[in-house]
């Protein structure tokens, strides 16, 4: 899948544990995005039980279900397929996740942020990239 259709998201407004359809945080952000490539969100809306860690950081450990994620690399470079997640850390207790919604250069991800709402950019301006997933299907793995 070269792209996924985005430009409704954009503009829409942040807001902490939003899930859309008007209103996303960062997390409900890519949770929208892989719900557009076909992931089944019911395996992904599990993290939400857990309060005592950051979302980004649960979402990108293993869990029981048909999939994991799976480490590409440190730097935002690794992001080249769709649904690809960019888990950025700019500060000790703030950790961000932002998705590619399109493959061909320039790799476009989606962010959202308090200030400008979802807003796309290019791969590579998504700052304090410390590691880059991708979601593949256990059978695959």
């Amino acid at each position: 899948m070269r792209s996924v259709d985005y430009r409704d998201l954009l503009g829409k407004k942040w807001e902490l544990r939003a899930r859309g359809p008007e209103r996303f945080d960062c997390l409900g952000l890519v949770y929208e995005v892989l719900r557009r490539t076909g992931v089944e969100l019911d395996e992904l809306a599990r993290l939400e039980d857990y309060e005592d860690e950051p979302a980004a950081w649960r979402m990108l450990s293993d869990w029981p279900g048909r999939s994991r994620w799976k480490l590409l690399g440190h730097q935002a470079h690794f992001a080249s397929q769709v649904g690809d997640v960019l888990y950025s850390v700019p500060s000790p207790t703030v950790h961000h996740v932002s998705v590619v919604v399109w493959s061909d250069l320039p790799r476009i991800a989606l962010t959202t942020t308090l200030r400008r709402g979802v807003h796309a950019l290019p791969v590579h301006r998504i700052p304090d990239v410390a590691a880059v997933y991708r979601l593949i299907p256990l059978e695959a793995a």
